[in-house]
C-alpha cells in the first residue's frame, strides 16, 4: 500500500500512521528508513498543530522508533523532536487530536520507545494546557465533550501520562473523574453510555473520537498506566454499553476514528488488557472488511487492514495512539 498523502502532519490522516504499522510489524529496512527521512524532510511546510494524530509529534515519534530500528538518523531525530517542541509552544489547542493532550501521549510512547526520546522539560507547559481546558468540565455542567478525541477522557489520560514520563503530579484527579462518571448514562442492568456531549439527552455521535468507545479506550489505558482497579471496573461497564450499541445503532462509517473499525480496536484492546474472550469476539463481530479508498490509519483502508491483523495475534499488536499501555 502507498503512503497517505496529506496536508496534515500525524497518524489520523498522515504518512505517519503508515510508518508507525510498519514499525509495529517490526519493519527495520534501510529503505524504510530513507522513506522516512525523505518525509521528515518534507516536513517542514503545512500546518502547525501539535499532537501526535494531527501536529508535529508524529514526526517525533516515528523518528525515535526510526533511531531505535538504526534506520533514521540522530540528526533527524532531533529536529522533528525541534519541531515538536516549537509546535507545542506555538499551539493553543490542548485536546488530543490536536494538540497538547496528543502531544503528551506522544511523550508517553516516545519514552516507551526510548527513555530518552520524550521531551521532558515540555511535559509541565503541556500538562497545564490540558489541566486548564478540563478543570472547567465538572459535574453539573454541560456541553462539554466526554470523549477520547476533544475531550474529558483523552485529557485525564494525558494528565496520568504527564505524571507517569514526566513527574508532573496529578492534582485534580478525583474531580475529573467524578466528572466523567457524573456525565455517564446508566442502565438497569449496569450498562453505560456516555453522551457526546456532558448533560445531553441523545448520544449522538459514538467512536473511537466521541462517546462511550473513546471513554472507554481511555479508561483501559488509565487501568494499563496506574493498576488502578477502579478504571478497569468502569470500562467494563462501559463494555457492555458499546456491546449494545454496536449490536443496535452500529455506526455508517466504517473507520477508525469514526465507525465500526474503531469500535472492534477497542473491542480487541479490551481482550488484551481484561483477557475476557468475549470482546474479541464482539470485536469480530463488528469489524468491518477492507474496502478500497483512503490510505490513512484513523481515516481510510489501512486502519481497516491493521484490525484484521490485530485480531489474528492480538497480544502482539498494539492499538494506535495507546502503544505506551502494553
Amino acid at each position: 500500500m502507498r503512503w497517505p498523502v496529506s496536508r496534515y502532519p500525524g497518524l489520523l490522516h498522515g504518512w505517519q500512521g503508515a510508518a508507525w504499522v510498519r514499525f509495529q510489524e517490526g519493519a527495520t529496512s534501510p529503505r524504510l528508513g530513507a522513506a522516512i527521512e525523505r518525509r521528515l524532510a518534507e516536513d517542514g511546510a503545512g500546518e502547525a498543530w501539535s499532537s501526535m494524530f494531527v501536529g508535529r509529534a508524529a514526526d517525533a515519534l516515528i523518528a525515535s522508533y526510526g533511531v531505535r530500528a538504526g534506520i533514521v538518523d540522530g540528526a533527524s531525530w532531533r529536529r522533528a523532536r525541534g519541531a515538536m517542541v516549537a509546535a507545542a509552544r506555538a499551539s493553543r489547542a490542548w485536546d488530543v487530536t490536536f494538540g497538547a493532550a496528543g502531544a503528551l501521549l506522544a511523550c508517553a510512547e516516545m519514552a516507551v520507545v526510548n527513555e530518552h526520546a520524550a521531551p521532558r522539560g515540555l511535559i509541565a507547559r503541556l500538562a497545564r494546557r490540558v489541566r486548564g481546558a478540563v478543570d472547567a468540565m465538572r459535574p453539573g455542567t454541560a456541553g462539554w465533550f466526554t470523549g477520547m478525541a476533544h475531550g474529558l477522557a483523552g485529557g485525564i489520560l494525558a494528565l496520568e501520562c504527564a505524571e507517569s514520563v514526566g513527574g508532573v503530579a496529578y492534582a485534580g484527579r478525583q474531580a475529573h473523574v467524578d466528572a466523567l462518571v457524573a456525565a455517564a448514562v446508566r442502565s438497569q442492568d449496569g450498562a453505560v453510555w456516555w453522551p457526546q456531549h456532558a448533560g445531553h439527552k441523545t448520544l449522538d455521535m459514538q467512536s473511537w473520537c466521541h462517546g462511550t468507545p473513546g471513554v472507554v479506550l481511555a479508561l483501559l489505558a488509565l487501568h494499563r498506566l496506574t493498576g488502578e482497579a477502579a478504571y478497569a471496573e468502569l470500562a467494563e461497564a462501559g463494555l457492555a454499553g458499546m456491546d449494545w450499541l454496536a449490536a443496535k445503532q452500529p455506526p455508517d462509517s466504517s473507520t477508525l476514528c469514526c465507525g465500526r473499525a474503531g469500535i472492534a480496536h477497542i473491542f480487541v484492546e479490551a481482550y488484551r488488557v481484561l483477557g475476557a474472550p468475549r470482546w474479541l469476539a464482539a470485536a469480530r463481530r463488528i469489524a468491518p472488511a477492507p474496502t478500497p479508498g483512503a490510505r490513512s490509519l484513523f481515516r481510510g483502508d489501512l486502519g481497516r487492514a491493521y484490525l484484521l491483523i490485530r485480531l489474528d495475534e492480538p497480544q502482539r499488536y498494539a492499538m494506535p495512539g495507546i502503544a505506551f499501555a502494553r
